[in-house]
């Protein structure tokens, strides 16, 4: 006589109830499995989107953001040809790094962070401004004041033959911008800055590069291939290029 197991040596309800409850911690522990899954295949794939293969037009994702950086180059009259080895080859990663390197050495912690140079003032604007604050402060420091934001112990580097500019080259104000290509309130402060520049023609703008990469991943991805629109197109496409991120 064969030994009965533990369920048939149960009454028929108490077996029921434990066969139930077995069959559901089973049927959840093959669940879990199977997101475990999907979730670690995802991640892999978004791991991929930051790669630089993203400039091959025949790219199936279609509506991507990878291309969309591409029409939008494409658009605005950059040689995809080109654009394409910049990106391949990586050109320039080392300096996307050490543009936020150099942002968080001038006491950058977020984005936008901008710094006015005007003579020996050092005047950090505060977040993304509105226009008639930073008018407030420019107009003071043509004025000879200086503005509660000025710290002369500011280490950063003047705007230099590296920096894409817009507004009067060599002007008498710099503003310099450390910008995350992803960032909300970089988008309304770009707005802003273009204020500036049309209605102040001593003023000269550069757009260096602080991607918050915990906040926002494709953002070294958007920085870098800035610059590689502005290596293949120049100042003028750089400025259309990030105005298009910016809308």
């Amino acid at each position: 006589m064969s030994e009965k197991n533990f369920i048939e040596c149960l009454p028929r309800k108490s077996a029921f109830k434990v066969g139930l409850a077995s069959g559901l911690g089973i049927a959840f522990v093959i669940g879990f499995f199977i997101l475990l899954g999907f979730l670690i295949n995802k991640n892999d794939n978004a791991g991929g989107s930051e790669n630089i293969g993203y400039i091959n037009k025949d790219n199936n994702n279609e509506g991507s953001a990878n291309d969309t950086l591409l029409n939008i180059a494409e658009s605005i009259g950059v040689n995809i040809k080109k654009l394409g080895k910049c990106v391949e080859d990586d050109k320039f990663a080392s300096k996307v790094a050490e543009s936020a390197k150099s942002a968080q050495a001038a006491g950058a912690r977020g984005t936008p962070y901008s710094v006015i140079l005007y003579k020996d003032l050092k005047v950090v604007i505060p977040g993304a401004l509105p226009y008639d604050q930073i008018k407030i402060m420019l107009d003071a420091m043509i004025a000879g004041e200086t503005p509660e934001t000025n710290d002369p112990s500011i280490n950063i580097i003047p705007i230099n033959d590296s920096d894409w500019v817009l507004g009067k080259k060599d002007g008498e104000i710099s503003i310099i911008e450390h910008t995350d290509l992803d960032c909300p309130f970089c988008k309304r402060f770009h707005g802003t800055m273009h204020q500036v520049i049309d209605n102040y023609p001593n003023v000269e703008w550069a757009l260096r590069h602080f991607p918050l990469t915990q906040l926002h991943p494709d953002a070294v991805n958007k920085a870098k291939t800035a610059e590689c629109v502005g290596d293949v197109g120049g100042n003028d496409k750089f400025w259309k290029f990030v105005d298009e991120l910016s809308k």
